[in-house]
């Protein structure tokens, strides 16, 4: 497969990004975490530094005159959220992981630290805050990463095939768990949630933290559950400031660290894949021939289900093209150590599985999010304003039926942390609807202060 423009841009980009805050402040935010504890503790750091590079997004190359004036345009009319951006990046800039604990006293010593944590860094997102209320401001650039990733990874003959070269990305201020995009006259836009990649990373190590410490179960394990993921509701349902999602949920084993990180960017990936279905599909300008019409919401899912078997494609594409590579007869033969190659296509299935899992726990995630919030706005009816769930897209569960038929090799078997995770979180939603209304008022209400 010939490299496309988009391999390139994966190094020359280095050249226009910048570190969103120095060295020297995240040795600070680390020391203040430690300063104000009696004790000496501190855990394993995995700094995700794609979270600390930022862009100018209307300067990126490529980008037609109007992409250009439309991303600036969107920028203008609903200017991203100085505050949430910045505690969001700081927050998701940090993976920690913990020695197993001995006894409660050692996880009241982490769960401590990880709080001390938080205030640190929500001290510093706020002056860093400051820095970026400007218009012309620098953005995250993990949007534009997933972006080339996906792009480089297309055959060239695709790219010119659709004129992917005229598609571009930026972030987007949207209080829902989804990107959008738009065709324009000379090109494409896919716009980002720029919470997308923290909240999918909290939300990932939400799940592992309690798949991981099932021994550790005790009664209050559903409270507590629910509790630590009902601010992630509430930040998309309500606007509910990034400062107030504040949980630290612990892991103790460092694979489990790699996995949240691996995880949330083949989710971001997936749905960044979507987006380019619709555009591919042209799904934008079908829009409008349907539009008022009976069977208007049926074909929008059909658009919907589309856009995710494209997606799947892209990952499918990735691992055939790898195993033709790898298992080539001729090179197979020439070789004097083929079983390298074996094990490499074995590495290169396990990696597709490990994705197609990870896709899997997205559209758990969404279902949860979409659930909980129409148990919120049924229980609290006329007591706390909570919007209805958009008819316009299929339910998650609708989308994973859907892509389980979409896959190329067996993998309908779903894997015990799946499985694990549907019963999780209807457990976490049975507990939240059996709360009495006034309980479950009482706790919406003190998040929404």
């Amino acid at each position: 497969m010939r490299t496309n423009i988009f391999s390139n841009f994966l190094s020359t980009d280095n050249d226009l990004c910048k570190p969103l805050v120095p060295q020297e402040q995240l040795a600070k935010i680390l020391y203040e975490a430690s300063a104000v504890l009696k004790y000496d503790v501190k855990p394993t750091f995995y700094l995700d530094l794609e979270q600390l590079m930022v862009v100018d997004y209307s300067e990126l190359p490529l980008l037609t005159k109007s992409q250009k004036e439309y991303i600036l345009e969107q920028l203008r009319k609903s200017p991203l959220d100085p505050d949430d951006l910045a505690f969001f990046s700081l927050r998701s800039l940090f993976g920690t992981c913990w020695q197993s604990p001995q006894s409660n006293d050692d996880i009241n010593k982490a769960m401590a630290y990880e709080f001390s944590l938080i205030g640190a860094i929500s001290r510093h997102s706020t002056e860093l805050s400051g820095e970026l209320i400007y218009q012309d401001a620098c953005l995250p650039y993990w949007i534009r990463m997933s972006f080339l990733r996906i792009l480089s990874r297309i055959p060239k003959e695709t790219i010119d095939k659709y004129d992917l070269e005229k598609v571009a990305c930026f972030p987007i201020k949207k209080t829902s768990f989804n990107a959008t995009s738009i065709i324009l006259d000379d090109g494409a836009v896919i716009g980002f949630n720029y919470a997308l990649e923290p909240i999918l990373k909290l939300v990932n190590r939400y799940f592992f933290h309690y798949y991981s410490t099932q021994e550790y179960a005790g009664e209050r394990r559903l409270e507590r559950a629910w509790s630590e993921i009902l601010p992630v509701v509430l930040h998309f349902s309500k606007g509910l400031k990034a400062i107030k999602l504040t949980s630290f949920p612990l892991l103790f084993d460092e694979e489990i660290v790699k996995d949240v990180q691996a995880y949330t960017a083949e989710q971001i990936d997936f749905i960044m894949s979507h987006e380019l279905g619709h555009i591919i599909h042209k799904h934008q300008l079908k829009f409008k021939d349907v539009k008022g019409k009976e069977n208007e919401v049926l074909i929008r899912h059909l658009y919907e289900f589309q856009a995710d078997i494209f997606a799947s494609e892209i990952l499918r594409s990735r691992m055939v093209n790898g195993l033709r590579y790898l298992l080539n007869p001729n090179r197979l033969k020439e070789d004097n150590e083929p079983q390298k190659y074996l094990n490499e296509a074995i590495n290169e299935i396990v990696g597709y599985c490990s994705q197609v899992e990870s896709t899997r726990l997205l559209f758990i995630y969404l279902d949860f999010i979409e659930r909980a919030n129409d148990l919120l706005r049924v229980k609290l009816s006329g007591l706390v304003d909570i919007p209805k769930t958009s008819g316009t897209h299929p339910s998650a569960m609708e989308r994973y039926d859907n892509l389980l038929t979409s896959c190329l090799i067996d993998v309908s078997h779903e894997s015990e942390s799946v499985i694990y995770a549907k019963s999780f979180f209807e457990s976490v939603l049975e507990y939240a609807n059996g709360l009495t209304t006034s309980r479950l008022e009482e706790i919406v209400s003190n998040y929404l202060k």
